[in-house]
């Protein structure tokens, strides 16, 4: 496929309207420049989030599910009517500096075995939060110390600032290409949610793709406001289902 876009971007939302609403007026200025087709798929917000959608940006295009899908499932029905080169994943509860997307998008370009990158992340007080890539002793020894000089200075810090491999990255914001893709597959429709990332970044790697974390840059992550309306129950049922469904899956056992 000849991609008709430069980049198409897909945001997965449920029952967070006003972060949604902050997520897509800086969305629209970080990718200026560029030809876009932006998709949201709302999983049957309760909150009015579709209408807003529908009457405050009418450049994007809104799928409004009348249930709630989980998160692979909703992103493949965007996805599959996507055009874009580059696919941007993002999280309705993010805001995205005006460089981000444009420096993960160079990052593609100039190493052409990277097919995944992600950004940093920071909370809403500007502090770095702790990614789950970070297993190895020297990084998250690297993280105490930015920590610190973070605490010192009174704004967030980044010291280590090159890029680096990873196995896995939290899908708040993946930037990926097109080809990927559609070499690996979308995602798995029976994870309903937090098996997502391990699975498709397991099968990005094993194609032969590069996955980065790229320090230099970051967005803005306001962590977990859709799933804390389940309770953390609930919460705890959506991961350990779906991680015993994708090791199922992948190992060919009983759970």
């Amino acid at each position: 496929m000849i991609p008709e876009v430069d980049l198409s971007v897909i945001i997965v939302s449920w029952n967070v309207r006003a972060l949604l609403k902050n997520c897509l007026d800086s969305l629209l200025r970080a990718v200026q420049g560029y030809q876009v087709e932006i998709f949201v798929v709302d999983n049957a917000s309760r909150d009015g989030s579709a209408d807003m959608v529908a009457s405050e940006f009418p450049q994007v295009k809104l799928i409004a599910n009348s249930e709630n899908l989980g998160f692979g499932a909703a992103n493949n029905q965007a996805l599959k009517l996507s055009r874009g080169g580059y696919i941007l994943l993002l999280n309705p509860d993010t805001v995205v500096p005006e460089d981000t997307i444009t420096k993960m998008v160079q990052f593609l370009e100039k190493r052409q075995k990277a097919g995944l990158v992600g950004p940093e992340q920071l909370d809403g007080k500007g502090r770095l939060l702790l990614n789950w890539v970070r297993w190895h002793p020297r990084e998250m020894g690297e993280y105490v110390v930015e920590q610190l000089a973070t605490l010192i200075r009174g704004r967030y810090r980044i010291i280590f600032r090159r890029p680096r491999r990873v196995p896995i990255l939290n899908a708040a914001c993946w930037l990926a290409r097109r080809e990927v893709l559609e070499k690996t597959g979308f995602f798995d429709d029976d994870l309903f949610m937090y098996a997502e990332e391990p699975d498709m970044c397991t099968r990005i790697r094993e194609a032969g793709w590069e996955i980065w974390l790229l320090r230099e840059v970051h967005i803005v992550h306001y962590k977990r406001q859709s799933i804390r309306q389940r309770g953390l129950f609930q919460e705890l049922k959506f991961f350990f289902v779906s991680m015993a469904t994708w090791l199922r899956k992948r190992w060919g056992r009983e759970i």
